[in-house]
């Protein structure tokens, strides 16, 4: 997790009655972030994850090359919202159910828009509908 989520991390959990442990030097990812362990019942941790899930907001996919973040997750967007954004255009993924599915249509549509950089928006409207069915509503946009 970035380093500047971790207090928001902490008042979350203490309010569910979860430990937060932040593991030191132990930066897997990026050494901007911090590595933690919850400790305490699994509904209360699935509970400060979907919370600080929900804080992060919607996700983001920039197809055009010229784009400086070709992924990243955004405040202005509703938890459960996908923006891809193709060369003429965007493509709106809803996810139906976003707490059980979420972190799943994003797995998928990861490995979808990496083979798609420079797409257009409808090509990639039907590569989304295709690949993840009822899972999600999708929206052509310009």
């Amino acid at each position: 997790m970035a380093a500047d989520d971790y207090a928001d991390l902490v008042n979350v959990a203490s309010a569910e009655d979860v430990q937060v442990e932040k593991l030191e030097d132990r930066n897997f990812v990026d050494p901007a972030s911090v590595s933690v362990i919850l400790i305490g019942t699994s509904l209360a941790i699935s509970t400060v994850v979907y919370m600080i899930e929900l804080r992060k907001g919607g996700q983001v996919f920039d197809l055009r090359p010229q784009a400086d973040r070709p992924a990243f997750r955004s405040k202005d967007i509703a938890y459960g919202y996908v923006q891809i954004i193709a060369l003429d255009g965007s493509v709106s993924v809803e996810v139906k159910e976003p707490r059980g599915m979420f972190g799943q249509v994003l797995d998928t549509l990861a490995l979808l828009v990496k083979e798609s950089v420079g797409s257009s928006a409808a090509p990639m409207q039907k590569r989304v509908e295709q690949a993840l069915g009822d899972a999600v509503r999708v929206e052509l946009g310009t």
